[in-house]
């Protein structure tokens, strides 16, 4: 081999190198910009993860309050108007206190048709039977306002009843923490 030919090939093997070796960092500098990318965009969906289980979280614990201001606010007004009809008060203070009451159930009354849409099954079950232990509650002294008891109630067995609901409350309440914690 000549020194012409000699010089021809160090000459084409040095640009090959040199044009291979850019061609090797531009691809592990394009698979690198990738995997930053990638590792960019799960950061971000890991965020947005994030994100949007604080935004349940915090919808969830506005629920919760809504339904235990509802339902404290109900039992208050069941139990001032259990007092009225036990002190046996009649006129204006009466129907302010049902007016109290009526408004009181109405609230609640939103609230749990809402809740029925959204609470898991388990706190469901649970906000259910205070529903209809308040609901009860409330038959039994509308019933003992227009003279229909049925054999049993009374005035104080209702007051009874609702002390017992505040410690059903209790236990939902403790119930809702609970959910929220997981």
């Amino acid at each position: 081999m000549d020194a012409t030919a000699t010089a021809l090939l160090v000459t084409v093997v040095g640009a090959a190198t040199t044009t291979m070796t850019a061609l090797i960092t531009q691809s592990r500098i394009d698979r690198s910009r990738r995997e930053d990318r990638r590792e960019e965009e799960r950061r971000l969906m890991d965020e947005r993860f994030l994100q949007e289980r604080q935004e349940a979280l915090g919808a969830r614990r506005s629920q919760y309050a809504v339904l235990n201001t509802s339902a404290r606010q109900y039992l208050t007004a069941l139990s001032d108007y259990a007092h009225a009809l036990g002190r046996g008060s009649a006129g204006e203070r009466t129907a302010r206190e049902a007016s109290q009451l009526e408004h009181a159930r109405a609230a609640y009354r939103d609230c749990y048709a809402e809740l029925q849409l959204t609470l898991p099954e388990p706190l469901l079950a649970d906000v259910r039977t205070m529903n209809r232990s308040l609901n009860a509650t409330y038959g039994v002294l509308i019933r003992l306002t227009h003279g229909m008891a049925r054999t049993g109630e009374t005035v104080e067995g209702a007051r009874l009843h609702i002390a017992g609901l505040w410690n059903e409350l209790g236990e939902l309440r403790a119930g809702l923490r609970a959910d929220l914690a997981d």
